[in-house]
Formats: C-alpha cells, structure tokens, sequence
C-alpha cells in the first residue's frame, strides 16, 4: 500500500473476509452436535462480526478504520454482539459478569453472569442475516470505491 486511498480499499476488502468467516463459520455449527464446539464456532463468529467495528490500526490516517454504524440493518442485534465480544469473549469484563464468590469450607466457587448455549444458538439465524447483509454491503461499497478510484485510471 502507498498511501489512503489503497489503505481504505484494503481496509474493506478485510472487512469483507471477516463478514465472510462470520457466515461461513455459523454454517459450520449445524455440522456438529457438541455443544462445546457450537459455542466455540459462534464465539469465533462474533468476534469476526465485530473485528470490522473495533478500529482497526491505520498507517495513513489518524484515526482508527472501521465500518460506518450506518451500514448495519439491525443495531439491536449489533450492539448485543459488540457487548459480548467487548465483555465476554474478547475480555472477562468483571462488572459486565457480576460475579459473586462464595464460601464452602476450603472452597470458594464463583457464580456469576453469562450468556449460555441456548441463547448462543438462538442468535445464530439472525447473526447469520446480519453478517450476510453486511457482506454484501461491503463487497458494494469496495467494488464502487475500485470502479471510482483504480479503474477509471
């Protein structure tokens, strides 16, 4: 890269892969009955749904890269995703699990806040929407921004 505008192209054709890992990984969840996996492959799914919204390094901008809010079509479900991957997955945020420990004898468990396996899976359909919309938004706005600036030259 030589300078912002390939930077930016970049920038979208990454965030067209991690939209593409968040589908493709969802699919794979109906391939497996352990629950442990399941979770797993929707966690991985999160993460690469939010990678594109989490600012991303830039080196021909000041400010961060990341994917205009403007873009996603259900900000509900967003804003959940960002907070689990934000405090659950990504980081163990403290006050967002509100845990309590305990005292039995030589023991200490620690009972706290989650999201679980059910909730997991029920998102998963609308995820898979989600991250399927912003895919094709993205791959619009790259193609648009290669049309205008690297064939039109």
């Amino acid at each position: 890269m030589k300078d912002l505008t390939q930077e930016r192209y970049v920038f979208w054709r990454f965030a067209t892969q991690d939209f593409y890992d968040c589908s493709a990984t969802l699919k794979l969840i109906n391939e497996t009955t352990n629950k442990r996996i399941k979770a797993s492959l929707f966690k991985y799914a999160v993460i690469a749904y939010c990678r594109p919204f989490s600012g991303n390094e830039a080196m021909y901008k000041e400010q961060s890269w990341t994917i205009d809010i403007n873009w996603v079509d259900n900000l509900e479900l967003h804003n959940e995703l960002i907070e689990l991957r934000s405090k659950l997955f990504a980081h163990k945020d403290i006050p967002y699990l509100k845990p309590t420990l305990g005292n039995v004898g030589d023991m200490y468990p620690i009972s706290m806040k989650g999201v679980y396996y059910d909730q997991y899976i029920a998102m998963v359909e609308p995820l898979l929407a989600l991250s399927n919309s912003m895919l094709e938004t993205v791959k619009e706005k790259a193609n648009n921004y290669k049309k205008q600036f690297f064939e039109s030259n």
